[in-house]
């Protein structure tokens, strides 16, 4: 089960069909709340994010994630569409498993996923 997060929801709807398509099962969220939500019903295998959202960026989720006992260990994606480098957030202690610029094809998107998944 693969959670996607973002507040695109064209961009949404096009990743979950690609995803479905490749095999996956997926839920989404549209903002860092929702996934919050979603993560109490449910654990994903892995979570793929943009970065700038409304209410809870990309950033501030993986924070969340990464401070709970039963999530912290969820590989976590971070998509951006811009070129600002990590190296701030990952002093905080907020490192992504992986990280994909946009845009990115599926191809990428889904080599992401299987390599933290199997990491």
């Amino acid at each position: 089960m693969i959670l996607i997060v973002d507040d695109d929801e064209v961009l949404l709807e096009s990743i979950a069909d690609l995803l479905l398509l490749s095999d996956f099962q997926v839920m989404t969220a549209s903002n860092g709340m929702e996934a919050l939500d979603a993560l109490q019903q449910r654990l994903p295998d892995c979570i793929v994010s943009d970065v700038m959202m409304p209410e809870m960026d990309g950033y501030a989720l993986l924070e969340a994630i990464r401070s709970h006992d039963s999530w912290s260990t969820i590989p976590v994606i971070l998509i951006t569409a811009y070129d600002r480098p990590f190296s701030d957030e990952v002093k905080r202690g907020q490192t992504p498993n992986a990280m994909l610029a946009k845009p990115f094809d599926l191809d990428q998107l889904v080599t992401a996923i299987n390599q933290v998944i199997d990491a």
